[in-house]
């Protein structure tokens, strides 16, 4: 069995192509175990400047074709040296990532290291309503679906009305082949929306998704599973496009006797369910300085007609951008080094810290 699965992986090493990828692991992914993982990937780099970063740290990469190969070697809780292995797949055309791997799911923090410490590049997140979206058309389409375990959360500034202490924070962590009409009853009663969900249909497919874009794969049709992957990447690859329409340009011209800067600034907005105030805008900057993700400066809030604005530091990306609000919106003012990455992590954090509902927009 050890020669068969190394025989395997010898031959997943030569795959050129994702759609020959693909076909391999869809006939050959009983040979490396149950859990084939993708994880959901955007960036705006090249595949050689991925090549680049994996390098940076160690990471042992090889392109062959379309496929960008990539072991690492580990000491496990041992202290014994072990290889683990991912495979990944760049359109460049639109920044999607796919990272295929057999790694158990406690490994994947290596990679997810990589990606929370690199500029320019995010998790597929899913939001809160996507991944109920999701289930529900899981559910519409195969009515024997069954939910066995999943994670569940009450986010704040959520609208849906639930019938138990509606102004309560909550989690849920459940396992249980009854796990589908549970979710329902703890929706319903305490007003959560999932995170994590592990499908079991009958006939069809086991997998499970996570909110950070890691679609695990178990048995079944894999091919359902990556029709699933794509359309949350749809869903986050929207975001992408709206967050690249914000434009910062250092522009010079030249007249007769010198030379005039002028800065050109398109910036996006996040516009929320209900409006802040300045207690709401206090609140937010007080959830900002808890959270590991940024750091604000130079903070202003004005009350009366509300006037708000700060600098926050991506802690992780090492980027900075400025917020700033009159109420109905924030809007997002990045400078010549900030990526998209640093602003997608921020509405992230808008949605599931502040308020639920709230979607990106163009600014007029």
């Amino acid at each position: 069995m050890t020669y068969t699965i190394e025989t395997k992986y010898n031959e997943l090493r030569l795959k050129k192509e994702r759609a020959t990828l693909v076909s391999f692991l869809k006939n050959n992914y009983t040979h490396f175990g149950s859990n084939l993982r993708i994880l959901g990937l955007i960036t705006d780099k090249s595949i050689a400047e991925l090549q680049d970063v994996f390098r940076a740290y160690d990471v042992d990469c090889e392109l062959t074709g379309e496929i960008l190969q990539c072991s690492l070697k580990v000491a496990d809780s041992e202290r014994k040296i072990k290889k683990l292995e991912f495979f990944c797949n760049l359109n460049e055309e639109n920044g999607a990532l796919q990272i295929f791997t057999f790694m158990p799911s406690n490994d994947l923090y290596h990679i997810e290291k990589i990606i929370n410490n690199t500029h320019g590049i995010h998790y597929l997140w899913i939001s809160p309503k996507t991944l109920d979206e999701i289930k529900n058309k899981i559910i519409d389409t195969y009515s024997e679906t069954s939910i066995i375990h999943f994670t569940a959360k009450r986010f704040d500034n959520m609208r849906e009305r639930c019938e138990i202490r509606p102004g309560f924070k909550r989690s849920f962590r459940y396992g249980g082949e009854d796990g589908r009409d549970t979710l329902q009853e703890l929706r319903k009663n305490y007003g959560v929306l999932p995170r994590t969900i592990h499908f079991k249909i009958p006939t069809v497919s086991e997998f499970k998704i996570s909110f950070r874009g890691v679609f695990t794969f178990n048995n079944g049709d894999l091919e359902f599973v990556i029709s699933l992957f794509q359309y949350a990447l749809e869903q986050i690859l929207n975001s992408k496009r709206i967050l690249e329409s914000s434009v910062y340009k250092r522009i010079v011209e030249k007249r007769k006797f010198r030379e005039i800067q002028f800065d050109e600034i398109n910036p996006v907005s996040i516009a929320l369910s209900s409006a802040m105030d300045a207690k709401a805008a206090n609140e937010l900057i007080n959830l900002i300085n808890g959270s590991e993700d940024f750091f604000p400066m130079n903070e202003t809030i004005l009350e009366g007609s509300l006037y708000f604005t700060s600098t926050l530091i991506d802690k992780n990306k090492n980027e900075s951008f400025i917020i700033n609000s009159t109420g109905k919106e924030i809007t997002l003012v990045k400078d010549a080094s900030t990526s998209f990455a640093s602003l997608l992590r921020f509405y992230q954090f808008i949605v599931e810290r502040m308020d639920v509902d709230a979607k990106l927009r163009i600014s007029d």
